[in-house]
């Protein structure tokens, strides 16, 4: 297959195998489940990776950006180390395929008690799956 922007095979940005793109209401970010790491995407780096992501070739996608922001965004991304690119497209793995393994050492937690979700924390990934049933009190979060 070649694109029609030039007479080379087309190459295809795809996520690195157990690499997930989890979607929040300010910003995204890509779980590399491999690697134990959590990559925090702006929204503008997350519309580039999202025409990756849907079968658009790398290079017509470079073409697009060839100046101006997007054109540093492009070359930020293609460096990432979630990223890689392959000679055909593969679609992304949805999340709910995602296998954890044997817990680890946890080198650090973040914890936000709060009453009530507000879907204001940048950190927020609330579209990852279903919103719990009941909230959590502030002495429940203490014996936690």
């Amino acid at each position: 297959m070649s694109d029609d922007t030039n007479q080379h095979p087309a190459r295809f940005l795809t996520l690195n195998q157990d690499c997930y793109l989890v979607r929040g209401p300010h910003r995204s970010a890509v779980y590399d489940l491999r690697h134990g790491r959590l990559y925090s995407l702006d929204p503008a780096v997350v519309a580039l990776l999202d025409e990756a992501l849907s079968g658009v070739p790398w290079n017509r996608i470079l073409s697009a950006a060839e100046s101006g922001p997007r054109a540093e965004l492009k070359t930020a991304l293609a460096k990432a180390p979630f990223v890689r690119l392959r000679p055909e497209f593969v679609p992304p793995a949805p999340i709910e395929n995602a296998v954890v393994r044997s817990p680890t050492r946890r080198s650090g937690v973040w914890l936000e008690p709060t009453n009530r979700c507000n879907l204001r924390c940048i950190h927020c990934y609330a579209s990852a799956g279903a919103a719990l049933p009941k909230e959590m009190g502030l002495p429940q979060w203490k014996r936690t």
